[in-house]
């Protein structure tokens, strides 16, 4: 295979083609990461215990031990994957090539759970509006509560 070839076969090429598509993102986390996670969530070096009773030096301890505990060993991590796949979220930014409607996106995603259409930002959300693009995950995850 060529350098040319590699190049038109790349993820990013592939997503430059379909820039004026609405696609779904699945989460699929690869079991030798979960693997690997669960080990280093199992296996930490802790910090001393906090000299304060509350929480002005930050999270306690005792809570991060044991979230950590959870998330290592008793956390279904493909339950919340299956979780998060059928979920979907659009937030439409003013500078967008492509602008989806709500009616479309309804029709077209039946697992949508927020639409908005904000008036700044654009493709590159995250980088140019990052409070924005912040608000706006909180904001649809919010509605999970």
């Amino acid at each position: 295979m060529n350098g040319n070839q590699r190049i038109a076969e790349s993820p990013a090429r592939r997503h430059a083609e379909s820039d004026n598509m609405v696609q779904s993102f699945r989460v699929n986390f690869p079991q030798a990461a979960l693997d690997d996670l669960s080990r280093r969530l199992l296996a930490p070096r802790w910090p001393d215990k906090e000299t304060a009773p509350d929480r002005s030096q930050g999270a306690q301890l005792a809570e991060i031990q044991e979230l950590a505990r959870c998330w290592g060993s008793g956390y279904d991590w493909r339950k919340a994957e299956a979780k998060l796949n059928a979920l979907l979220a659009i937030t439409v930014f003013s500078d967008e090539a492509f602008r989806a409607q709500e009616t479309w996106a309804r029709r077209a995603f039946r697992n949508l759970i927020y639409f908005r259409e904000v008036d700044v930002g654009g493709h590159f959300a995250a980088w140019k509006e990052p409070g924005l693009f912040a608000a706006e995950l909180r904001a649809a995850f919010r509605s999970l509560r």
